[in-house]
């Protein structure tokens, strides 16, 4: 259907943007400020985005999904944005926190909306084949295009690529 497939490429977009986003941040770190400061980026991550996605779990019972889901991918891009932009310590740490809070809400919502809006019956067929396409095309290949344009040009472009299609999806 239309909605499959425009959720669909929405979520190679943002997934893309944000395995891409986190493959790559502990290197921008190390390479912009110093090697504790990637490390620091990973850990800001990791733990926001198990205690936000405990949040996030309430507040989905009570918002519309799709909303939900379009304004955690634009805040994911923004956050990617900020990123590519950082050059201290405690703005990477901030930029990366708020990107962990994104991350596993966005992972959560997106079985949620396929489940919601085709229903439990036809939920395992679709979301198997949507998920062969995000993971195939955006989980797999983010981290490689933003590895890509970091060899090319820099993190700044990365990033800037990675905060767009957040954006876009």
């Amino acid at each position: 259907s239309p909605f499959f497939r425009l959720i669909t490429f929405a979520f190679v977009l943002t997934m893309g943007a944000q395995v891409g986003g986190i493959a790559q941040i502990a290197k921008l770190g190390t390479e912009r400020i110093d090697r504790p400061a990637g490390a620091l980026a990973i850990s800001g991550i990791a733990l926001t985005s198990v205690f936000a996605r405990l949040v996030g779990g309430v507040v989905a019972t009570k918002v519309q999904l799709v909303t939900m889901t379009w304004v955690l991918a634009a805040v994911q891009g923004f956050t990617l944005l900020w990123i590519s932009q950082v050059n201290s310590r405690a703005t990477l740490l901030a930029a990366a926190i708020l990107f962990g809070c994104t991350i596993g809400n966005l992972l959560m919502l997106q079985p949620l909306v396929v489940a919601h809006h085709f229903g439990v019956v036809n939920y395992p067929r679709i979301f198997a084949l949507q998920q062969l396409i995000v993971l195939g095309f955006g989980v797999a290949l983010g981290p490689y295009l933003l590895g890509i344009l970091h060899d090319l040009s820099s993190y700044e472009l990365s990033y800037l690529v990675a905060g767009a299609m957040s954006i876009a999806g």
